[in-house]
């Protein structure tokens, strides 16, 4: 099903249910518009200090497809145990 543009707000996703089972329902749901997802993988859980970091991002575009116009723009990367003790702070480039 194709919905086409939406602008952001409140919405509701109607369900209905018919043969066997008949039934409707429906839920609330809130559109909000955004540009891009960054998908953060990093190589383990928990990490001791001093442990080298290995990650790897994914960008996608609205569309959910690869970001590739985003290929040349800074990722800055903050690590924290809280708002107040930072560990790291980097920025790195997207690599396609």
């Amino acid at each position: 099903m194709i919905v086409g543009d939406l602008e952001d707000g409140a919405y509701k996703l109607v369900v209905r249910g018919s043969g066997g089972m008949d039934f409707i329902t429906d839920y609330p749901m809130e559109f909000i518009d955004k540009s891009y997802s960054v998908f953060i993988q990093t190589d383990r859980q928990v990490y001791q200090p001093g442990t080298k970091i290995m990650f790897r991002t994914i960008v996608l575009n609205s569309q959910l497809k690869p970001a590739a116009e985003v290929r040349n723009e800074p990722l800055h990367i903050h690590i924290s145990v809280n708002k107040f003790i930072t560990i790291a702070e980097r920025k790195v480039y997207f690599v396609v």
